[in-house]
């Protein structure tokens, strides 16, 4: 309340000249900033939705045809196809790869009573 009887005693003060108008033309401006920004949002977000959806097409698209024994077969006939299937076994070639000794780790159980003596 004493806030009221201080601001009462001020003497009136009127707006400069133009001030109505500048004001007016900040709100306009700061609107009109406010819908661009909301058309730049809905634009980017169609440009990123249509980009997947045209991986998602493309992809789904272009997927690799399944080859098959079978299938050959019929295009070129049996004795042109010799199906070769070999095991590889590439153990030895793992041991070659490394000039260092194979290692053994030895995994101990550490109990919380030792953890609890050690003092720093």
């Amino acid at each position: 309340m004493e806030e009221q009887k201080y601001v009462s005693q001020l003497p009136r003060v009127s707006a400069p000249p133009g001030f109505e108008q500048m004001v007016l033309a900040r709100l306009r401006e700061e609107k009109s900033r406010r819908v661009r920004l909301k058309r730049l949002e809905w634009s980017l977000a169609g440009a990123v939705a249509l980009f997947l959806i045209a991986i998602l097409v493309l992809t789904s698209g272009l997927k690799k045809p399944e080859y098959s024994v079978a299938g050959i077969e019929k295009n070129y006939g049996q004795e042109k196809v010799i199906p070769v299937v070999e095991p590889i076994d590439l153990r030895k070639e793992m041991m070659k790869a490394t000039d260092e000794p194979q290692t053994v780790f030895i995994l101990e159980q550490v109990s919380d009573g030792l953890i609890q003596q050690v003092r720093y």
